[in-house]
C-alpha cells in the first residue's frame, strides 16, 4: 500500500483521477505513488514531508542567520549550542517568514562558529568546522496521506506538488496499460518507469518554485 511517510497524495485520489473503481490494481498505483513522489522530492532537493528531526549538527556562521536544512519549519523542540541549551525568544527567534525559509534568527549574539576549550592561561579555538549547534525540529508539510492517517494533523501540502505527483502516476499506469516502452527507462516486467523526459515547462515551474533554496 501506500507509503505516507513519502507518498504526494493518496491512492484513492489517484484512483478517482483515472477513474478506477475496483481494488485489483491497487498495488500498482500504490507502487507507482511511491515512486513519483521519490522522484519529486528527489527534484526538490529538500524532504518537503513533515518528519521530527533529532540532535542534526550545524557549524555556527558568525551571523545572526542559521538556516536549517529543511522547511518549512513547524517548530523547534530544541536547540544547543556549545553545550548551552537556548531559549526561544530569549536567546533566538522564530519568525513566520523564518519558518516559511528555514531561517532561525539568533538575538542579541551571532551564532558561534567555533567551539571554545579554554587552557590554563589561554583561549584556544578548535577547527572551525567543528560542529558548535545541534537542533531538534520538526519541518515539512502535512499530506494529503499523514492527514488521513492522523485526525489530528490538517493538509497543508501545495497543491500544484500534489497534481505533479497525480500526473506522474497517470503517465506510468498509461504505460502499464498500454505496454508502451516509449519511455527508455520504463521496463513492463518490473513496472518501473523514468519521469524524466515526461517533465514538461510548466511541471519545472512547479519544481523550481519549490525547490530548496539557501537564503
Amino acid at each position: 500500500m501506500v507509503n505516507s511517510a513519502i507518498a504526494l497524495t493518496t491512492l484513492e485520489t489517484v484512483k478517482e483521477e483515472l477513474n478506477i473503481n475496483d481494488t485489483s490494481k491497487d498495488n500498482l498505483l500504490s507502487r507507482h505513488i511511491n515512486q513519483a513522489s521519490q522522484f519529486i522530492i528527489d527534484q526538490l532537493d529538500r524532504d518537503i514531508v513533515k518528519t521530527v528531526y533529532t540532535n542534526e549538527g550545524y557549524t555556527g556562521t558568525d551571523t545572526p542567520k542559521l538556516t536549517l536544512r529543511q522547511y518549512p519549519i513547524v517548530s523547534i523542540e530544541k536547540i544547543i549550542e556549545n553545550d548551552v541549551e537556548l531559549i526561544e525568544n530569549k536567546d533566538y527567534k522564530l519568525t513566520r517568514q523564518g519558518k516559511k525559509q528555514g531561517m532561525v534568527h539568533r538575538l542579541y549574539f551571532n551564532w558561534i562558529k567555533y567551539n571554545r576549550t579554554f587552557g590554563q592561561l589561554s583561549k584556544t579555538f578548535q577547527n572551525a568546522a567543528d560542529l558548535t549547534i545541534t537542533v531538534d525540529y520538526t519541518a515539512g508539510y502535512v499530506t494529503p496521506q499523514q492527514a488521513i492517517d492522523d485526525e489530528a494533523e490538517s493538509r497543508d501540502l501545495p497543491y500544484d506538488i500534489e497534481s505533479l505527483a497525480i500526473k506522474l502516476v497517470a503517465v506510468a499506469y498509461s504505460k502499464y496499460c498500454t505496454g508502451t516502452q516509449g519511455q527508455s527507462n520504463y521496463k513492463a516486467g518490473s513496472r518501473t518507469i523514468s519521469w524524466d523526459s515526461v517533465i514538461n515547462e510548466h511541471d519545472m515551474r512547479i519544481i523550481d518554485k519549490h525547490k530548496r533554496k539557501w537564503y
